[in-house]
């Protein structure tokens, strides 16, 4: 615990349920964001901040906990940081360039130019006031971003069946629990089935937690099977346990269309959790639909780290077909059914006959097999390079020029969201929540699902038009940053607010009486 404030958060997930697309599993991408950097990195970080009036009364400790949240942004001169009217959820430290503050007068108009050392926009992040005027970059802007989560110093508290990668890094961040022990592993297989002793020796694990830490709000991810494991919590601690907010997916929900007798019995235990959310509108009507929910559950998208997935510097440098290399395709999934990964390989062959270009492959899973058939009996496979379960997926995105995508249904998609802030456009069904990650010919381009011959015409329109696509991947970091780390985590602390006071709006105190957020995993 940190040694300011008071009250414990806790948000519990499971985190094995669902792998993200590099066979990583994804509810860990949530909390692996929320924990930090580097100790030399931090102590640069807190001797800037130091300077800062704001952070002037925290203790090193405290600061330290601040900077391990900033993420640091570029904005091109003219780009909005901020606009007036707008909720505001995150102050800016400038490190470079400047910061035009403007205030709406019937058209924007100059108030005063911020600049290096400066913070602007921390009013509408202590107030919870909505921003009162517009902030602008001016020259190259390079800022760090400071949530208003970062000045809560957070704990984690992280409950699965074995560790996942990143549980064991950042001791001082994350308390981990396991219900079995072993070394943290990549894997593109889902643990979906649970044994009715897994379940139980899961539930006393996390009811061992709750009595342990004190819990204040338990956040499972999945309904299946978590919904019953959240409902036994309620059944055994009644009021006197913390408050239970469920997050679904994706396959928890996909799953069971078409099966409403199931879906229906799942809903009504959902029904009486004290919080509901998903990641995307598309997402909220389909859960709607199979759980018979009389409203659809509150919508807090996935995000991305900003300061990890980053274009490269030459993004407004043409570097794709027409300058000194092919242009390459990434795919980065686990290569399950649901992804369609066959018809990568046969999009990729038929672009193969007519443009002479690569096909990189990120990740692994039970699909892989009949991938490789099918591009070796094409004879691309010369062509196209395996780098198979990786961690490093933010160091190879920004090399590629178009990210390919095929999936049958997607709850959200993060690999296109990753994509996006490297710079990297996608092209992509129109399916689930695509349209709402991929902006249709700004920052990529969809086509129907399972129609081969336009994802062939839309992946070859790209790669022959470098100027179009560099400005795809221009405006696709641009969007990025409406899912980036700062501005989705300080939705879920509304969230577990909101539950706490029985779904009353709870303005955020000033920093000196910020409650500390105890996060857990489960």
């Amino acid at each position: 615990m940190a040694s300011f404030g008071q009250g414990t958060y806790v948000y519990a997930a499971y985190s094995l349920f669902r792998q993200i697309p590099a066979g990583v599993p994804g509810a860990i991408r949530l909390f692996a964001n929320l924990l930090g950097l580097a100790e030399a990195r931090i102590l640069e970080r807190a001797e800037r901040a130091r300077k800062v009036q704001l952070f002037s009364f925290m203790t090193d400790d405290q600061l330290h906990e601040v900077v391990r949240l900033m993420s640091e942004m570029w904005f091109e001169d003219g780009a909005f940081l901020a606009r007036e009217g707008e909720p505001g959820s995150d102050l800016f430290l400038i490190l470079e360039g400047g910061v035009e503050v403007l205030k709406d007068a019937g058209g924007l108009r100059k108030r005063y130019v911020a600049g290096v050392g400066e913070t602007v926009g921390e009013l509408a992040v202590l107030t919870d006031l909505p921003r009162s005027a517009s902030l602008r970059a001016k020259g190259g802007l390079r800022v760090r971003l400071a949530s208003a989560l970062s000045l809560r110093g957070h704990r984690i508290h992280l409950i699965a069946r074995t560790p996942p990668p990143g549980s064991r890094r950042r001791a001082s961040r994350v308390t981990f629990h396991g219900l079995r022990g072993g070394r943290e592993r990549l894997t593109s297989h889902l643990e979906a089935d649970w044994s009715p002793s897994d379940l139980e020796s899961f539930l006393d694990l996390v009811l061992s937690v709750i009595a342990s830490a004190d819990l204040d709000v338990l956040h499972f991810h999945y309904a299946v099977p978590f919904g019953e494991i959240a409902a036994r919590v309620r059944h055994r601690l009644g009021a006197a346990g913390p408050r239970l907010v469920m997050t679904l997916h994706g396959t928890d929900v996909s799953s069971l269309d078409g099966d409403p007798d199931t879906g229906h019995v799942i809903g009504r235990t959902l029904t009486g959790l004290d919080g509901l959310t998903t990641v995307s509108n598309s997402h909220a009507k389909l859960s709607t639909d199979v759980f018979g929910f009389e409203r659809p559950p509150e919508v807090i998208p996935n995000f991305v780290d900003l300061q990890t997935f980053r274009p490269r510097r030459t993004l407004g440098v043409p570097t794709g077909a027409s300058i000194r290399r092919r242009p390459r395709i990434a795919h980065v999934s686990n290569f399950r059914p649901v992804k369609d990964p066959e018809r990568v390989a046969r999009v990729f062959a038929r672009v193969r006959d007519q443009l002479d270009a690569e096909l990189w492959l990120i990740g692994d899973g039970d699909g892989m097999g009949s991938v490789r058939a099918i591009l070796r009996g094409a004879g691309v496979e010369r062509d196209v390079r395996y780098f198979g379960l990786r961690r490093e997926v933010h160091r190879i995105l920004p090399r590629c020029d178009l990210m390919l995508l095929t999936s049958r249904t997607e709850s959200f998609c993060l690999a296109a969201l990753e994509a996006a802030a490297s710079g990297v456009p996608a092209v992509a069904p129109r399916v689930g929540g695509l349209p709402e990650v991929i902006a249709e010919r700004r920052t990529g381009l969809l086509y129907e699902a399972g129609n081969e011959e336009e994802a062939v015409r839309a992946v070859l329109q790209l790669l022959a038009d470098d100027e179009l696509r560099l400005a795809m991947g221009r405006a696709a970091v641009r969007r990025a940053h409406r899912f980036s780390r700062e501005a989705v985590v300080v939705r879920y602390e509304r969230l577990y607010r909101d539950v706490l006071v029985g779904g009353a709006s709870v303005p955020y105190p000033a920093p000196a009486a910020t409650p500390v957020f105890t996060v857990a995993s489960a």
